[in-house]
């Protein structure tokens, strides 16, 4: 997506996303590409290259502004140079990021409820959009320990979507983790 900073405007881009009812889908990222989940489905755990777990997690949205900008890599920091493979932190750059905020409870309260909040775009416009793969981590090892002697854990899966226009809408899924002892 290109960065259209000159021709955009945000209140044009509310008054449009306004003509059409707000939603969204909590989905996962499946062959580069939005995948709804359903409640039950299965998600799997993904290790990252430095050792972290996370969920692939994505949304489909329409009546909402879906921002114009592009996620961009900054440098690790004062010794980036020297370790460029570590990478830093990807940044929302541009107009109008949305906020997505993921949230997961664990049955039975045996684990504190985990929140991650990402600053991005999604691809498309105010009909339909998606966001790429967001990381929401988690530890599958507080699922072992909490969940000794089931195979999976169940667990509620909510998103909440917040767009520069002030538009807020949530969806939520009750879906299974496999327990990394099984």
């Amino acid at each position: 997506m290109g960065l259209l900073v000159g021709c955009y405007n945000t209140e044009r881009v509310c008054s449009d996303a306004a003509d059409h009812e707000a939603s969204v889908e909590l989905g996962t990222w499946v062959n580069q590409a939005y995948a709804p989940i359903e409640d039950g489905d299965v998600l799997p755990s993904i290790f990252g290259p430095q050792g972290g777990e996370h969920l692939p997690a994505s949304v489909l949205a329409t009546g909402v502004n879906p921002g114009n900008g592009e996620m961009v890599e900054e440098s690790g920091g004062l010794l980036g140079f020297l370790f460029p493979s570590t990478g830093g932190a990807t940044v929302a750059k541009g107009m109008d990021p949305v906020t997505l905020t993921f949230r997961l409870q664990y049955e039975q309260g045996l684990i504190e409820p985990s929140t991650v909040v990402l600053s991005t775009f999604l691809e498309g416009t105010v009909e339909s959009a998606f966001s790429p793969e967001q990381t929401v981590f988690f530890n599958t090892w507080d699922i072992a320990e909490a969940y000794p002697d089931q195979e999976f854990a169940d667990v509620s899966m909510q998103v909440r979507l917040v767009d520069a226009c002030g538009t807020s809408v949530e969806d939520f899924r009750e879906i299974r983790v496999a327990n990394p002892r099984y």
